[in-house]
């Protein structure tokens, strides 16, 4: 029972962490050169396949997709094999306790169409595999998922055969990646032994940043520095976001594109996509009726084609000869969108985390020299906590009662602000009205209290192995530490260590990790805030706290102001739930999710 119960604790610890970890997305970078030609032929292949209308697996439509692969190829003078699904068996995939697929034994007819290019791929030299799978959910045209993608490498096969790579690659399409990734697990079946690295392209055409996806515990910093040379050669912006490479460590069983199988059985395989369309980090016309050709940006296209043929002109890590390198058992830490094609040891990532939790705790303790009167008092802590608990309680009772839950996601920014108003503002006023009455001190333990929080996070996250959510909180933890050396200008600390608040508030980040499941639709928006919020409610209770035993007396003005202005804050925050109403009725909310957002009359952009 005791290790049930601890594995459960650390079940929900990785889902708080990995929801925190919404932060990271790529900075505005350099754009690949677009070859037309290239990008025309692909918008030829794309539009050939949309116009086949849903290719949904054992129809006659896939079936029609698969003829047109394999007529592009022999159009090529290349010789494609096919590589009939015949008989899987799929194993039971099962995260945090819930299971999402029971194990069970799928027979089909369709078949993945297979093309090689350059020596003869064996164990001692493996291939370099491509995947785009050809087959869509059923009702979608399945443009950028995943007709561009097929599109891309079709053209990659044509450049192939005009310049024969140094060492083997093979190009697949796959069936039947929408309903269980059967293609690729008979082509694992089929080829396992001949794969070194799998790279499958999926979601690829829509406006977002070219994103990595699948990078396991088997992609280290060789692979990592390999992935982002390529990109830098071909002149692309990768990113790499911290949630997707956390998740993908945590649980590769649950990878839901085809690079899935081979991560599985032990094969370095990754997964590049494009991050969302419009602005937006998420597309919301993702296996819908809406997928179609003209959404499809031929810059995109332009860019991974690129990336493509920069990948073929060098073997990855594995593949063909190489000198050893030793830290190829560094993990590594992606970091291309801050320094460049840099890919830090992992091993200094954890080294600075833990120095800078001890120097957080030397800095926080050494403020005890400095003396305080009148000295803190448990009492005062226990108010700031007691009032910080009511007005989350407050929030989430308006939040449950005012609408649906989850309704936040559809309209993320005006929600968080109206929260933020309740909770600040009863904050103040409850601690205002009781410091009437009774006065409470505390501000030490305020500090102690903020900063434990943070290194808390940040001991979690080392020791759940995602690191690289540390700087989030230890350089927070640390500036806070500070803020006593900083006298009347404490502010200055405090308010920098707010940074946090712009990564896991960030509306866009929270609304594509309930897209992808990571966090729950139904995550009470109040607690979500609150929990964020609060070390920084403690920094400012310090200040506040500090500067009225400083300067016990204060002015008529401010004593009548201050718990007004709280009040009001409270009213516009309850005011803004209750009238903001959804867009989407709940039962439409609660089987579509945020893509309820598309209607007949409002397509996705």
């Amino acid at each position: 029972m005791l290790l049930r119960g601890v594995r459960r604790m650390q079940c929900s610890l990785r889902w708080l962490l990995l929801v925190l970890a919404a932060l990271g997305s790529a900075c505005n970078g350099p754009t690949a050169t677009v070859d037309s030609a290239a990008v025309q032929r692909i918008t030829q292949h794309l539009q050939a396949l949309v116009v086949l209308g849903p290719r949904v697996g054992e129809t006659s439509a896939a079936q029609q997709a698969t003829t047109y692969i394999t007529q592009q190829l022999q159009a090529l003078q290349l010789v494609p094999t096919l590589v009939p699904i015949g008989s899987v068996e799929l194993a039971a995939i099962e995260v945090m306790g819930t299971r999402y697929r029971a194990a069970q034994q799928i027979t089909g007819t369709d078949s993945s169409v297979v093309v090689r290019f350059g020596p003869a791929a064996s164990a001692a030299t493996p291939a370099l595999l491509f995947m785009a799978h050809y087959d869509s959910v059923p009702g979608s045209p399945g443009a950028a998922d995943n007709a561009a993608a097929v599109g891309v490498l079709l053209e990659l096969a044509a450049h192939l055969q005009t310049a024969p790579p140094a060492f083997p690659i093979i190009i697949a399409f796959t069936a039947r990646e929408e309903d269980g990734l059967l293609g690729a697990e008979a082509l694992l079946k089929a080829l396992g032994t001949d794969i070194g690295f799998a790279i499958a392209l999926d979601l690829i055409g829509t406006d977002g940043t070219l994103t990595l996806t699948g990078a396991s515990t088997y992609i280290r910093q060789s692979e990592l520095r390999y992935l982002a040379s390529m990109a830098a050669t071909a002149n692309v912006t990768l990113d790499a976001p911290v949630p997707h490479r956390i998740v993908s460590r945590w649980w590769p069983q649950a990878e839901r594109s085809d690079h899935g199988p081979f991560t599985r059985h032990g094969i370095r395989a990754v997964q590049l996509y494009h991050r969302g369309h419009d602005g937006d980090l998420v597309d919301l016309a993702y296996h819908s009726r809406f997928d179609v050709a003209s959404r499809i940006s031929p810059t995109r296209l332009g860019e991974i084609s690129a990336l493509l043929h920069t990948f073929v002109t060098a073997p990855p890590p594995g593949v063909g000869p190489r000198a050893n390198d030793a830290s190829d058992d560094d993990a590594g830490w992606w970091m291309p969108a801050l320094m460049g094609r840099w890919i830090a040891p992992r091993r200094l990532l954890l080294a600075a985390a833990w120095t800078l939790v001890v120097t957080a705790l030397l800095l926080l303790f050494a403020n005890r020299r400095v003396k305080v009167e009148p000295p803190p008092t448990m009492f005062g802590l226990a108010i700031g906590v007691i009032t910080g608990l009511a007005a989350i309680a407050l929030a989430y009772l308006v939040e449950r009662f005012a609408t649906y839950a989850g309704a936040w996601t559809l309209t993320p920014r005006f929600h968080i602000a109206a929260t933020l108003l309740i909770i600040v503002g009863t904050t103040v006023a409850l601690t205002r009205a009781i410091g009437r009455r009774w006065r409470w001190n505390g501000e030490r333990r305020f500090l102690y209290a903020a900063v434990g929080i943070q290194l808390t996070l940040t001991v979690i996250a080392l020791l759940l192995d995602a690191a690289e959510l540390a700087p989030l909180w230890v350089g927070s933890a640390l500036l806070l530490s500070t803020a006593p050396r900083f006298g009347r200008f404490g502010w200055l600390p405090v308010t920098a260590a707010a940074y946090p608040l712009w990564f896991t508030l960030d509306a866009a980040r929270l609304r594509e990790m309930v897209f992808h499941q990571f966090m729950p639709a139904g995550t009470p928006l109040a607690l979500w805030v609150g929990f964020h919020v609060a070390p920084f409610l403690l920094g400012a209770a310090f200040l506040v706290r500090a500067h009225r035993n400083q300067q016990p007396t204060t002015s008529p003005l401010a004593a009548f102001a201050v718990p007004v202005v709280a009040i009001c804050a409270v009213v516009a925050g309850i005011a803004g739930w209750v009238l903001k109403q959804p867009t989407c009725s709940a039962a439409d909310f609660s089987v579509r999710n945020i893509a309820c957002e598309m209607t007949e009359e409002k397509p996705p952009p």
